[in-house]
């Protein structure tokens, strides 16, 4: 039907191009290879200067391996448009598809000499280096070309990001994204940047200001109101970020990073319903957003729902097999289950996958409990212990197995002994209590509790 019709628009403009270069793309689509070229061919006789002619003849003998004709026509559309720096970006991006990197590279550095204020060949050849891990290399050429041109905002900006992003290098890009701020104060690029570098950092109440300037001024700004939640999350006020993301939403309905935050703000804020609601909707929008589909696998691990949990933390592991708190999904699934072998696997890949954590010794040694080896899981949890002085749940083994030997006076000294290297832990002192009563000993279990209350009241 579509070729039908541009042959009829043809036979009643038979010099339009555009109409050739459409049916010539229809019949490429239909896998007629000779017909599509020949109608091309057939345009550049018409208009042997017509640039989009060449760059769709490019493209057509590039989508079929015709790589030689596929440059010849790129060079000869640079050869009529020299000035047009987006052909030479093309012809970049089409030596890269065929992986000719020496071509690619020599095209960039061409762009550069030939256009020194386009940004992007700068930011196409730095990339081209990290994919090539030399980073050095696209370190001097960034540097080079900021030196050029010192007082360019987005080189500033730019430069910021690479010391951020791939040399992890925070306080070099704090420098950058300042001196951006003192050239040009009102930067809101220059704002957002430094702010999501101060959140990374923890730091949310410098990060805020950064956040309330852009907003002052322009309270619309979906980035900053996006920045403002998280910043409120980390507050604990889950009712702001849920106004935040909201405002968001609204102009970003099919953002699923943004559905997956404002369904954590519901969590946090005692509302699961609204916050399973709106995790689902981030996987409906995105299948691959694992994050969401982390929270719904506790969701329904918590509801006992354990199939469906499982399944989440299997298409998890699909997506991204070092996914680590997919692990412990499976890891705690199979041991409702009572498959000890599956749960054992599960929690050795955690420690595989992070063995300074202590989250796979703790699922092992509830393995080799379940199995009945009391000493082996011993051994675990205390590794877990070992590992974060904090984790409750591997020092509540531990007192679990003293328990069961009715050996109360260990389980008290053990968690003392914990209690002095983290004696503001409440959860500590609820054990010890616990344990204090398990014991009849109901005087110390009430002092414990009184202290543990005053604890928390300070």
């Amino acid at each position: 039907k579509a070729i039908e019709e541009g042959q009829k628009a043809l036979s009643e403009d038979h010099e339009d191009i555009m109409i050739r270069l459409f049916l010539s793309n229809i019949y490429n689509l239909k896998g007629d290879k000779d017909k599509a070229e020949e109608i091309l061919q057939e345009a550049l006789q018409k208009d042997p200067k017509n640039i989009q002619t060449y760059t769709k003849l490019a493209q057509f003998y590039h989508s079929n391996k015709e790589y030689q004709k596929a440059e010849d026509a790129m060079l000869k559309a640079i050869l009529i448009d020299p000035e047009n720096s987006n052909l030479l970006m093309d012809l970049a991006k089409m030596y890269q598809a065929q992986d000719n990197e020496a071509k690619a590279e020599e095209v960039l550095k061409n762009g550069i000499a030939s256009f020194p204020e386009n940004l992007e060949f700068v930011l196409s050849l730095a990339r081209f280096y990290i994919s090539k891990n030399k980073k050095d290399d696209a370190e001097a050429l960034l540097l080079k070309d900021l030196d050029a041109h010192p007082k360019d905002i987005k080189r500033l900006i730019s430069l910021g990001d690479y010391y951020k992003g791939f040399l992890k290098n925070n306080e070099k890009a704090k420098k950058l994204y300042n001196k951006a701020l003192e050239i040009e104060p009102d930067s809101l690029e220059a704002k957002r940047r430094y702010a999501i570098l101060l959140i990374e950092e923890n730091d949310y109440k410098t990060a805020g200001k950064y956040t309330e300037e852009i907003l002052k001024d322009n309270p619309k700004d979906t980035q900053a109101l996006y920045l403002n939640g998280i910043i409120s999350m980390n507050k604990n006020d889950p009712s702001t970020a849920i106004n935040n993301f909201r405002v968001v939403l609204k102009d970003q309905p099919d953002n699923s990073e943004v559905h997956l935050q404002l369904g954590l703000a519901h969590l946090a804020n005692n509302e699961p319903l609204l916050g399973e609601e709106e995790l689902r909707k981030a996987v409906e929008i995105n299948p691959k957003q694992l994050a969401a589909q982390m929270e719904l696998a506790k969701i329904s691990l918590d509801k006992n729902k354990i199939n469906e949990a499982k399944q989440f933390a299997e298409k998890i592991i699909q997506e991204d097999p070092e996914f680590f708190d997919a692990y412990i999904i499976l890891a705690e699934t199979d041991l409702r289950e009572g498959d000890n072998a599956a749960a054992q696997k599960a929690a050795e890949k955690l420690i595989q996958l992070k063995p300074e954590k202590p989250q796979g010794y703790f699922y092992r040694g509830l393995v080799f409990y379940s199995k009945k080896e009391p000493d082996n899981a011993l051994k675990d949890y205390e590794k877990a212990l070992s590992l974060d002085q904090k984790y409750f749940l591997a020092l509540s083994g531990i007192v679990n197995i003293s328990v069961n030997k009715k050996d109360f006076e260990g389980a008290v000294t053990r968690i003392k002994k914990q209690m002095e290297i983290s004696p503001q832990n409440i959860s500590f002192y609820e054990l010890l209590a616990r344990t204090y009563i398990l014991k009849k000993d109901f005087l110390e279990a009430e002092n414990v509790l009184n202290k543990a209350i005053k604890i928390d009241q300070d």
